[in-house]
């Protein structure tokens, strides 16, 4: 089959509400009505190209060039077609042998051994395999047989400390990326057809892979933060934009959300995205950042920044973007929505008003 192979995907509707492209996508020649993107079977349409970077699972990553195509995508309402210059980006779940798995299972089962060495063992083990391990860890959990299921619950609390919560959120599921939705399941092709303008014509094998990212997917975006399920604590929304080192970004809010509508309070504390200006709140909150402030982080264990209504920076962290609301410090039943747009561009030089995002700096004016 010439260009990228059907991509096969079990998968279930995951994540926050749509995004939608304020402009759609650099990539060759715009696709017919009745060729949009390839004819719906994985065969690529004609003089079409989306530029893709493939990191493979050492975290050597390589620029390389696909022909359009559409991606087949299984789900319990049948299937869809998603036309590859809609894909952001996928990450791959860890890619487990059958020899690997049976290990995996051997030293679960290991973890009830009647001898005390031979349980220690297999933790060790277990450990020591890391992400790929986890799945069938977080299954053991539920394990009839005590011993398994307390060790399991020791061994997840101390590898999801050291492994990165972006990588564990792949442990069990790939996630796919479009322009307008999120998407987690199982990628079952084995391998795509790439060009690569120092390797030649290659087949990448997914099973090498640790992710993919479209470089011509658009990079304005507008979406709506909402306050019910972002301004809690621990909850951040997945932006659906990727950053990288020296990226210029320009994030623009608006919009009120109520901090607390309960009680008959409704309209009594409402906030923009630069926080609540009630002294009640904040000192209620404590620290320097006001309920219900729109605040953003590159990566999930990037270092917090304040966006406010506007934020403009150069970023020197790499990662999706992520946002949050502040919460209010009275309770967890804030309502309402942020309207937010995302522009990201790469520029050839810092401005020097502009500070780098992810640090704790304010937006610029």
């Amino acid at each position: 089959m010439n260009g990228l192979r059907s991509i096969v995907l079990v998968l279930c509707l995951c994540g926050p509400g749509a995004l939608v492209a304020d402009e759609a996508a650099p990539a060759g020649k715009t696709p017919s009505a009745s060729n949009p993107g390839g004819n719906g079977n994985g065969e690529a349409g004609r003089g079409q190209m989306t530029r893709l970077e493939v990191v493979y699972a050492d975290g050597s990553k390589v620029r390389m060039t696909v022909p359009a195509t559409s991606v087949g995508v299984a789900t319990k309402y049948g299937l869809l077609t998603i036309p590859i210059r809609d894909v952001r980006r996928i990450r791959l779940r860890p890619r487990v042998s059958d020899d690997q798995r049976k290990r995996i299972a051997g030293e679960i089962a290991a973890l009830g051994d009647n001898e005390f060495a031979r349980r220690e063992a297999a933790m060790a083990n277990l450990k020591a395999l890391g992400l790929p391990a986890i799945a069938d860890l977080r299954r053991a959990t539920t394990s009839t047989r005590a011993e398994i299921r307390q060790r399991a619950v020791k061994l997840l609390e101390e590898m999801e400390e050291r492994i990165p919560a972006e990588d564990l959120e792949v442990a069990q599921h790939d996630v796919v990326e479009t322009v307008e939705f999120t998407l987690s399941g199982v990628v079952a092709t084995s391998s795509l057809k790439a060009h690569s303008k120092f390797l030649g014509d290659v087949r990448v094998s997914f099973a090498q892979l640790r992710r993919l990212r479209s470089l011509d997917a658009p990079s304005r975006l507008a979406l709506a933060v909402d306050a019910a399920q972002y301004a809690r604590h621990g909850q951040w929304m997945q932006a659906g934009v990727e950053i990288e080192p020296n990226d210029r970004i320009v994030v623009t809010a608006g919009g009120e959300i109520d901090l607390y509508p309960d009680d008959g309070q409704a309209g009594m504390y409402m906030s923009t995205p630069k926080g609540a200006e009630l002294e009640e709140l904040v000192g209620a909150r404590g620290g320097a950042i006001k309920p219900g402030t729109l605040i953003g982080r590159i990566g999930l264990k990037g270092k917090e920044f304040v966006i406010g209504e506007r934020y403009s920076a150069f970023s020197y962290e790499s990662g999706s973007l992520f946002l949050h609301i502040t919460p209010s410090p009275i309770n967890g039943n804030s309502t309402g929505q942020y309207k937010v747009k995302i522009d990201v561009t790469k520029p050839a030089t810092n401005q020097p008003n502009e500070q780098p995002a992810g640090g704790n700096c304010a937006a610029t004016p």
